[in-house]
């Protein structure tokens, strides 16, 4: 997770299919940020998400670069 210099925006690990849903739902929320946004990350306008949407895109970028033990570990303490 990257933050931009004015804390506005954060750019998140996705992957492309998440990317593309995620831009086509809500363009002026969502967006394919330079350098990284080829590799599938995306752009999110900060003040334009609630703190659960937030939440569920680091855990889910969290869960993409996660060791298995690490992922395994959690979703068992999850339940």
């Amino acid at each position: 997770m990257m933050f931009s210099e004015e804390e506005r925006h954060a750019w998140v690990k996705s992957t492309h299919d998440e990317q593309r849903a995620l831009v086509a739902q809500d363009a002026d929320t969502f967006f394919v940020p330079p350098y990284v946004g080829p590799s599938g990350w995306v752009g999110v306008v900060i003040h334009a998400v609630d703190r659960e949407e937030m939440q569920e895109l680091v855990t889910e970028a969290w869960r993409l670069t996660a060791p298995k033990r690490l992922l395994a570990s959690f979703d068992e303490a999850a339940g």
